[in-house]
């Protein structure tokens, strides 16, 4: 049985929940730990085959504001779109503006060479 941090289970909660809302819960909650329990490199596999079902469209990973959920705190930049490059791996799509300013010149360099 699913427990709080505390370990007590969520008895009293599942009882006030419609029984859509707990099977939701458990579905996700077990997908979650199963991902976890995943090498680094299926889980990309596993990224790689839900945007490839999504067709040419990125992943938007931003909240109804249009603000960016997931931050990387290796590169210090929020991801707010994913997508499949060309030879099938996913991607992160950065705004050139996040970069450094001799990053975005270099880039502008190579492209008009």
């Amino acid at each position: 049985m699913p427990q709080d941090p505390s370990g007590r289970p969520y008895i009293e909660w599942i009882k006030s929940c419609p029984a859509s809302v707990v099977a939701s819960f458990f579905s996700n909650d077990q997908k979650t730990n199963k991902m976890e329990e995943k090498e680094i490199s299926e889980v990309l596999l596993d990224i790689a085959d839900d945007l490839k079902c999504k067709g040419d469209q990125p992943w938007d990973l931003t909240n109804d504001c249009g603000e960016p959920t997931v931050f990387d705190a290796r590169s210090e930049l929020y991801i707010r779109h994913i997508t499949l490059d060309k030879d099938g791996d996913p991607c992160a799509l950065i705004p050139l503006g996040h970069l450094e300013d001799d990053t975005i010149h270099e880039i502008a360099k190579m492209m008009h060479q």
